[in-house]
């Protein structure tokens, strides 16, 4: 650790050069984010992801964030939307049944999320990608 401190406050070390610290092991994270792709259709708790970390919830959402730039969360709902776009372009579903399909409560609530994430409703999207 001192030696980490004194190379990080009193080298000419550059930025992207600092040393690297915490975060999921990389077989972790990989098992974690498999188990986020099978189970997008389905509520997803912390709780269930940091136990399969073997972590607990804070300690679980502090290194996934330190890992992935984002917390779990987030991620879960970007990984919903990209689905969701590539269901609403690439099928004739319909919009309710997508939401379901991609893990949203209400159709309302898919449709906030997807368009404050995308910045059209999913109806727009649809029409914008025939």
């Amino acid at each position: 650790m001192l030696l980490a401190h004194l190379i990080g406050h009193y080298s000419a070390i550059g930025e992207g050069d600092r040393i690297a610290r915490g975060g999921l092991a990389p077989h972790m994270l990989r098992r974690i984010e498999a188990y986020i792709e099978a189970h997008l259709d389905a509520p997803l708790r912390i709780s269930e992801l940091a136990e399969i970390a073997g972590l607990s919830e804070f300690h679980f959402a502090r290194m996934f964030k330190t890992s992935t730039g984002e917390p779990p969360h987030r991620l879960v709902q970007r990984l919903r939307i990209e689905k969701a776009q590539r269901l609403i372009s690439q099928t004739k579903m319909e919009l309710a049944e997508i939401a379901l399909s991609c893990g949203f409560a209400t159709q309302s609530h898919f449709s906030a999320c997807f368009r404050k994430r995308i910045g059209f409703t999913p109806t727009a999207y649809r029409r914008l990608t025939e």
